[in-house]
């Protein structure tokens, strides 16, 4: 049975991609005054959650995003000096990207910042809902995974 049009505007995929429009644009404002779009935040959290750094090809795999795109992030975040590469010493074709101490500085006011953020997209949540929201969002999340395929191999 096809939605009617007032179903359709209050269906998980509209109100998702609704939601998901307000929260980038709310974020991209709070992280511009640092300096970051949401990508390069997402690049020094990855980096925080890996110790000792990654390779610009894990880095890639993990954002999903092409090489090319990904070099011109890191150039900028390296050209800010919150970023280093250097040569794998085990394998010198590879590069090594870890957070500088201005880096992880960098990402504790990102942090701050999308909080505040936060509070103002869930501030009408209590913490029980929060919770069951960010579950509901990680197993959405799970199924939209760079690696994830609906049985074809081809449908990435």
């Amino acid at each position: 049975m096809p939605l009617t049009p007032a179903a359709r505007f209050s269906s998980p995929g509209f109100l998702l991609n609704k939601v998901g429009f307000v929260a980038r644009r709310w974020i991209a404002d709070a992280l511009a005054p640092l300096g970051l779009n949401g990508r390069e935040a997402e690049i020094l959290l990855r980096l925080r959650a890996a110790d000792g750094g990654m390779t610009q090809r894990e880095l890639c795999e993990q954002l999903d995003v092409d090489p090319s795109n990904l070099v011109t992030m890191l150039n900028k975040l390296e050209a800010d000096g919150l970023l280093e590469r250097t040569r794998d010493a085990a394998d010198r074709r590879r590069h090594i990207v870890t957070l500088t101490a201005a880096g992880l500085r960098r990402r504790e006011q990102a942090d701050a910042a999308v909080e505040a953020v936060e509070e103002r997209l869930l501030g009408g949540l209590t913490a029980r809902q929060r919770a069951s929201l960010r579950t509901l969002l990680l197993a959405v999340d799970e199924r939209t995974a760079p690696d994830w395929t609906d049985g074809d191999e081809t449908s990435r």
